[in-house]
């Protein structure tokens, strides 16, 4: 990976955005997928992997394209380090006595696991594996206490308000994965969403209440997983596709549903004279533009659609080998 500097950011945070903690070589010479691994598009998978493979594709990311992924990073590890560090201060600190206090082991072995009266497990950041159909398939989460799982996201106000069924079924998806390759430890059939807000507003939380604006700037939110059986099923099906998909030609690589482009909603807009270039309102549903034009007697509606932004080589790693892309970039659809 090579990474530029656009914006000249001050090399205090260039050197913090652009160093890649991750282990992307975990598995060497073995087929291998990760749990958020799964849950991307079969096309990026593809394209990416061979995109990886060929020397004359150089993968370039801007640092401040990063910023999000090392916010969450280092929010990550500072839970991390404050479970790890002097947890039994926090936990008294905050009025829990010592009976309960003395339950609590982080990270334990089944020896000290033992060893505890009714044990309050807390596990982080444990990675664990499976093989499955000739693939390791591992995952890495964020928190389990006392067998429930819970993923860290830090994000912007906006996901948490507008949540939609398909980003909901993804956190379903990999919360089960994880209780797939751990079930030892993830022994509850539901786990929570952690979100961090990166935008939050005290304002926006007191005059948008009605709106489903967060009341806090940390808030949760509870998902069912699936059972055992339905989440193998999901990742042998996942499997096959990959291995059908291996060596065909890129043409022939099923093209990514609109659902895994991040996609933002279309806008209707009014016009009161066809000829006008600023528009004089703005709806999100097309029935209330129309509405607009037969009560005012007169003008058009205009379709913008949504901008796609998974496709930006900043998210993608099969950009340069994929032409689904340059469709979007013909039509006007893809900002880079």
């Amino acid at each position: 990976m090579i990474y530029t500097n656009k914006a000249d950011m001050p090399l205090s945070v260039a050197v913090w955005l652009s160093q890649d903690l991750y282990n992307h070589n975990r598995h060497p010479g073995r087929a291998h997928i990760s749990a958020t691994g799964l849950l991307k598009p079969t096309r990026q998978i593809i394209l990416g992997a061979r995109a990886l493979a060929r020397k004359d594709v150089v993968m370039e990311a801007d640092v401040l394209s990063l910023v999000p992924s090392r916010m969450g990073t280092s929010i990550h590890a500072g839970i991390e380090r404050a479970w790890k560090g002097d947890y039994k201060k926090a936990l008294l600190s905050m009025g829990y006595s010592q009976a309960v206090i003395d339950r609590v082991v982080v990270n334990p072995t089944p020896e000290q696991l033992a060893a505890v009266d009714k044990p309050i497990p807390v596990y982080m950041e444990q990675r664990f594996n499976k093989e499955l159909d000739g693939y390791i398939v591992d995952g890495e989460f964020d928190f389990v206490g006392n067998g429930i799982l819970e993923d860290f996201k830090s994000t912007g106000t906006y996901s948490f308000v507008h949540s939609d069924e398909h980003k909901n079924r993804d956190y379903m998806l990999q919360g089960s994965i994880y209780r797939y390759l751990a079930p030892h430890i993830i022994t509850k059939d539901y786990m929570y969403i952690r979100f961090i807000f990166t935008d939050w507003s005290k304002i926006n939380a007191m005059t948008r209440q009605k709106s489903g604006y967060p009341q806090h700037r940390i808030m949760s939110k509870k998902f069912q997983l699936l059972s055992m059986e339905e989440t193998e099923q999901f990742i042998r099906a996942k499997i096959h596709e990959l291995k059908s998909m291996h060596n065909v030609p890129e043409a022939m690589v099923p093209p990514c549903e609109p659902k895994d482009l991040w996609q933002s909603a279309a806008k209707y807009k009014y016009y009161s004279k066809p000829e006008n270039k600023r528009c004089q309102a703005t709806f999100d549903n097309p029935g209330e533009a129309y509405a607009k034009v037969q009560s005012a007697g007169k003008g058009i509606v205009k379709e913008f659609p949504g901008v796609i932004r998974r496709c930006n080589p900043d998210w993608c790693n099969a950009y340069d080998l994929c032409t689904q892309k340059d469709d979007y970039l013909a039509r006007g659809l893809l900002a880079i």
